[in-house]
Parts: structure tokens; sequence; C-alpha cells
């Protein structure tokens, strides 16, 4: 039942009892519209089925009280709650997703855009690092407001054909700034990131299944792939250890180059705002509901494996690290701090390979299949719930272009 200021239009939603203009309007004085009324909301769903299944999104037009001048303005805010699907609501409660995502944007995040703020030029490219929260909290439900980056002109690049080289290496320097002001924010306090520990050591087994069948679904696919067959049996060996060595993976190393990491660094996560010549000329990233502190590696990694252009991904992955290498270093410089060499990245990237495997096997065929997944019911224990991916045509290319690869590079047994 729609709230009695939350207006019902077409395309909207019923929106739930507590997000009315009340809350709303609290929020947009605490990111400086200290005089305006909200009159009513009006409330649609911000993301497509699947395109964010950790949450659901909302998309807030708040209806403003006329000024002196006697016109009425609106605004826009998002609104991130729990997830509609009863599954993955308890798998993301389990994992503390919004605890870990609240921790970022409220605390984190703002504490590494300062650090950044101290160093570098005025105006400086793509500046900040995302959306300001300006108002969180965990009754009665968990949930956060945040800017709406889209009547800013910011968006995201189309998924299914995946970032073009422009796209990546805007991508990749913004992430490098990313993760050079949190190294520096973990050399200053150690215990800043508390509570953000491998986030699958934290769940209780629930998205177990999901990757070893979404695993065993690659084996099978490539078993009915006429010269592929060879490798459904490395994938099913694979398989067997897959759970526990991806969350090995996930562990931060002591002594080692350690960051605060995105965790879901995928093109749905990344928007951009671009020129007057329609270039991209700086980033914004969002959903820090898996950030952990580990290896930039990972990071680097799950872009590589699940976003890409055909192109970009064929011919320009050293490009990309070398600038991504290039960019860290320079900001780290600028904080006071040395970069591991690139060398040491390159050592980073294999040891952490097959993160890849994971990322292309369990994550790719949900990002660029066509058809959604239904990832609710893929954590209920429907094995087949995202089989059809792997007969979507582009999945098909991208693995029989990666599996290949990951054999050679021994990420594959």
């Amino acid at each position: 039942m729609a709230n009695k200021d939350t207006e019902v239009e077409e395309g909207t939603v019923d929106a739930p009892d507590w997000l009315d203009a009340m809350l709303i309007e609290d929020a947009l004085h605490r990111l400086g519209d200290k005089n305006v009324h909200v009159q009513r909301v009006s409330v649609r769903m911000a993301a497509a089925a699947g395109d964010h299944f950790g949450s659901a999104l909302y998309r807030v037009r708040a209806h403003l009280a006329a000024g002196e001048d006697g016109a009425a303005g609106e605004r826009w805010l998002l609104v991130k709650a729990p997830p509609l699907a009863a599954a993955v609501a308890q798998s993301v409660a389990e994992a503390g997703l919004f605890r870990r995502e609240t921790a970022m944007l409220a605390r984190l995040l703002p504490q590494m855009q300062a650090l950044l703020e101290e160093v570098e030029p005025a105006g400086a490219a793509g500046a900040a690092l995302s959306a300001r929260c300006p108002l969180h909290g965990a009754t009665p439900v968990e949930f956060l407001v945040l800017e709406d980056l889209r009547p800013q002109g910011f968006r995201m690049a189309e998924r299914r054909a995946g970032l073009g080289l422009r796209h990546a290496l805007c991508a990749v320097r913004s992430l490098a700034r990313f993760h050079a002001a949190s190294h520096a924010l973990l050399k200053r306090d150690p215990a800043a990131a508390r509570g953000l520990d491998n986030p699958l050591r934290e769940q209780s087994g629930a998205f177990d299944h999901f990757f070893t069948d979404a695993i065993q679904a690659a084996a099978n696919a490539c078993r009915s792939w006429p010269g592929y067959e060879q490798y459904a049996a490395s994938l099913e060996t694979f398989k067997e250890t897959a759970v526990s060595k991806i969350t090995e993976l996930h562990d931060a190393k002591l002594g080692e180059f350690n960051v605060i990491l995105h965790g879901d660094f995928w093109i749905n996560n990344i928007m951009y705002h671009y020129n007057s010549n329609g270039k991209p000329k700086e980033t914004r990233f969002v959903d820090f509901q898996i950030s952990h502190v580990a290896s930039p590696a990972l990071d680097l990694l799950y872009l590589l494996s699940t976003s890409l252009s055909d192109d970009v991904s064929e011919n320009h992955c050293g490009l990309l690290l070398r600038e991504y290498h290039a960019a860290l270093r320079r900001t780290l410089a600028l904080l006071g701090l040395e970069a591991p060499s690139l060398e040491e990245l390159m050592r980073h990237m294999q040891e952490h390979g097959p993160y890849a495997v994971y990322g292309a096997t369990v994550l790719l065929p949900i990002m660029k299949a066509k058809k959604v997944t239904d990832v609710g019911a893929a954590l209920e224990g429907d094995a087949g719930a995202g089989a059809h991916a792997f007969r979507d045509e582009e999945v098909r290319r991208w693995l029989q272009r990666l599996i290949p690869d990951f054999k050679r590079r021994g990420w594959l047994p």
C-alpha cells in the first residue's frame, strides 16, 4: 500500500511504508538543500531484475513545494534496501552486505576522498570516487539513501558490448586512485577497515552450491562444444576445490600490498561522465556490498574476466595493467607512499589467477547473457536456473576464448 505522501503514477511501484517524504526531505537537507520541503515522492525500481541481485534499488522523485517565485521543483535520489527475494535477502543478511556497504559509503569513502583532496590538484579528473550517501539506517530494515548520478549526466556503458578501450582505461585509472587512497588510509589507521574481512568467510555456505553449480554448467557446456571437450574435466577438477580456493584468495596476506577492494568491479558498477566529444572523462563507482581488504589483483581480474569488449580483452589487457600501475604509482607518490613494482603486480595477478576462472564461469554468464539469470532461484538450489546462460551465443564466444587461455596460464588443472 502506498504512503499518503507517495504518489502512484504510471511506471511507479508501491514504496515501502518507511520510504516517505520525511525521509527524503531529511536526506536532501543533509546534501545541502536546507530549505526544500518535500510534499510527496514517487518511486520506481531503478534497476532491471538481475542487475543488482543483492538489493532492491529504488529511484525516488521528490516533488518539492513551490518556492518564492511560485515554481515547484523536484530532486532525485536512490534508496537501496534488502532484496525482495527471500532466499537472496537471507544470504545478503548472513554475509553482512549492508553493514559492509554502509561502512564504505558513510565512513571509509569520505576518508579516502579527503586524503585525495589533500594532495591532488584542484579539479583533478574524476575527483569523486562515488555518489554521496547522506543518510542510512537499520530500522525497520537496513537502507541507504544515495545521490542519483543520472541527473548529473552519469550513465553506465552497454553491458553486453563490454568496455571499449577508452572506457576501460578510464576505469582502471580511477580504480588505481581508489586503491591508492585506501592503501594510504590503511597505512594511517590499520583499524580503519574493521568489519571488512573476507566476505566469503562470513557467509554460512549459502553461495557454495551457486558457485559449484555454475562451474559444473560450464563444464557441461564445454562437453557439448566440439573441440572443447578436453576442458570439461579440468573444470570439474577445479570445481572440487573452487570454494576453498576462491575463499583463500579473498584473504589479505600479511606482508603483501593490500588495499580496500571495490569487490564487485564490473561494467554495471562503473558510471561514466562524458566530455563534449562523447568521450568518457570521469567515473563514479557504485555498489560496495562486497568490499574487503585483499590484493588489488582481485578487482583487476574481476574486470578483465567479465566486462571488456572483445577487442580490449584480446589485445589490450597488458596496456590496461600498465596504465593501472602507472596511475597507482603516481597517486601513491602524491600520498607519500611507494607502489609495488609492475613485476610484483604481475605476480599478484598470476597468483590470484584462479579468481578469473571463477569470474568467467560463475559471473560472466550472468553478466553477458541476454536473458537475466534468476539468482534467487539459483541460491535456493535450482541448479538449472543459470544453465540457459551457457547457451547464449555471446557467453559461448567468451568462454571458448577464455577457458583455453586459463589452461595455458596454469589457472585450470
